[in-house]
């Protein structure tokens, strides 16, 4: 597909085709192949969402949504492919290549560690009930009552029968933790390391599906709506923007140290509002939040890159050492400190598993020859 032709697709979603790219966009969808493909880029949720929201049930747009539909249409996760995954694994061993400008090759590395080893995160999180009850899930430890149940490491909800009284429970995942989530409607939550989401125990038909991502990032697989679901779709919301789903893919990163909220779609149709201003994504792109004036922007989005650590894995794409070592703190709760402040722009990529101690990591980057020395002592790191 050319960028031409994801551009008319986007056009159409939000329905803002002009009448020329109106009259290209029809002579495009006369070849059978292309209707395939444009099944296969915008899932049939959207279909449902666009009959929901078109009031002019005459609407071109709506005409020929409908005339389109496929049920069975689906994008393929990108990891489905074993070739990719293959790949993903030889990836692994490459580690990181300098992209930026050549720094004192010459100079005399040294390490001084004072802490013999900071391990990885692992999975865990703090449960705080609708009556301010907390319940520390960690690895290795259950809990259960009449509708959830965790194993430490994930926690499930069951639909209840009789939920005319809404219950809200949160959970918060500290530096150095990851955690899952699955809701009693079957949409499962991933959560990132330092991250806060509050959420419903169970919906109430006919009633919207509502989760709040205080903070954090959170990577979201929601289930179609359907009857006993909160039939009415599912939104996540958070201060600065809300995002409007049917049944999709998507991840949303909005960390309080950050400007930016960015939400990544996977697959389907999400429509992200902030302010008086409101977008419809299509697969393979994001939208960026800024929080201090509420503008969006739309682009198109690595989504292998953005949603890595839900695999388990680092995947950096020609970021600077600046923004790395943000994400490396996080991980294994540590505070992380460039002495050296003409290195903070060097740009490296690479892609390594979350599943190793920090110096393994250190020594990959010291190993380039563009940092002299790195120390650890106590939860602090300093590079130099």
């Amino acid at each position: 597909m050319t960028e031409n032709e994801e551009k008319l697709i986007h056009k159409f979603i939000n329905k803002t085709l002009t009448e020329s790219e109106w009259k290209s966009f029809l002579k495009w969808l006369e070849k059978p192949e292309n209707k395939k493909q444009f099944n296969t880029y915008v899932r049939a949720d959207y279909y449902v969402h666009l009959s929901n929201q078109d009031n002019d049930k005459d609407s071109k747009y709506l005409k020929i949504a409908e005339a389109l539909k496929t049920p069975e249409a689906k994008v393929r996760k990108l990891w489905d492919n074993p070739i990719r995954v293959a790949a993903a694994s030889v990836i692994l061993l490459v580690g990181f290549t300098f992209l930026g400008y050549y720094l004192n090759k010459d100079s005399v590395s040294s390490i001084k560690v004072v802490k013999t080893t900071i391990e990885q995160g692992t999975d865990g999180a703090t449960l705080t009930l609708d009556d301010g009850t907390e319940v520390n899930l960690k690895k290795g430890s259950s809990y259960k009552n009449q509708y959830l149940k965790s194993n430490g490491e994930e926690l499930v909800y069951v639909a209840k029968e009789d939920h005319e009284e809404i219950d809200y429970n949160y959970i918060t995942v500290k530096r150095g933790k990851q955690f899952t989530i699955a809701l009693s409607d079957g949409t499962k939550i991933w959560l990132n390391s330092d991250s806060k989401i509050k959420y419903t125990t169970s919906f109430v038909s006919g009633q919207q599906r509502l989760v709040e991502l205080i903070y954090g990032e959170a990577y979201f697989d929601v289930s179609p709506a359907k009857e006993l679901n909160g039939d009415d779709g599912f939104t996540v919301i958070h201060k600065h923007q809300s995002v409007s789903v049917l049944g999709t893919e998507f991840n949303i990163k909005a960390y309080s140290d950050e400007q930016k909220v960015f939400t990544t779609l996977v697959e389907g149709s999400v429509e992200v509002m902030t302010g008086n201003m409101q977008s419809i994504l299509v697969p393979n792109h994001q939208s960026v939040v800024d929080t201090k004036n509420d503008g969006i922007d739309i682009r198109r989005a690595d989504v292998l890159s953005e949603t890595a650590w839900k695999k388990g894995l680092f995947m950096f794409k020609n970021k600077d050492l600046s923004n790395i070592v943000v994400t490396l703190s996080r991980w294994y709760d540590v505070d992380i400190e460039i002495e050296n402040k003409s290195l903070k722009e060097i740009e490296f990529k690479g892609t390594l598993s979350k599943n190793q101690p920090l110096e393994e990591i250190l020594n990959l980057i010291k190993n380039t020859k563009y940092i002299n020395s790195y120390e650890i002592k106590e939860n602090k790191v300093v590079i130099r």
